[in-house]
């Protein structure tokens, strides 16, 4: 097999190596960085934090905050379930006259109060928003809105730490 032969390009695509001087691969993961370490997700290990501080263990933590909120769940209707933005937060731009554009779209079947109760998550955890926006949220239908939020952000961050003083808040 030549080395420029179509075959032999099928082949260092399929296998994840690279002809490329600057040593990235075309197809297959993880990627390799040009020392040769292949970079990944960086995943904290049991009894640290992202940051690297001793804290709970992921496993506990994820589970007991997902076990207080299941207790406090009920059956209270949000409203019908329709197309929503499931991370809207941070992901509106807007342009000299005032013009909202919407970027990367996560579309999720939802009711609208869910969607609104991520949002607010989103703004309190993300962007220094004062935590009274979830104590607002703490009666009623807003409240459960906010609960299955509140799991939601619990299930689908790296990291729910910066959540569980707002659980405390509901």
């Amino acid at each position: 097999m030549r080395p420029g032969s179509s075959r032999a390009r099928r082949r260092a695509a399929t296998s994840g190596s690279s002809s490329r001087p600057d040593g990235c691969c075309t197809r297959g993961w993880p990627r390799s960085s040009p020392s040769g370490r292949t970079s990944s997700t960086r995943v904290p290990t049991a009894g640290r934090s992202p940051s690297g501080s001793p804290s709970v263990p992921y496993e506990d933590l994820r589970a007991a905050g997902l076990a207080s909120i299941a207790d406090r769940l009920d059956d209270t209707p949000l409203g019908p379930d329709q197309l929503v933005h499931a991370d809207l937060a941070g992901n509106v731009l807007l342009d000299a006259r005032g013009s909202a554009v919407v970027i990367d779209v996560s579309p999720a079947w939802r009711p609208v109060r869910w969607a609104e109760a991520v949002c607010v998550l989103d703004a309190v955890v993300r962007f220094d928003v004062p935590e009274r926006a979830v104590v607002e949220w703490g009666a009623g239908d807003r409240r459960q809105a906010m609960l299955r939020a509140l799991a939601f952000r619990w299930l689908s961050d790296p990291d729910p730490a910066p959540y569980e003083p707002l659980l405390a808040l509901l």
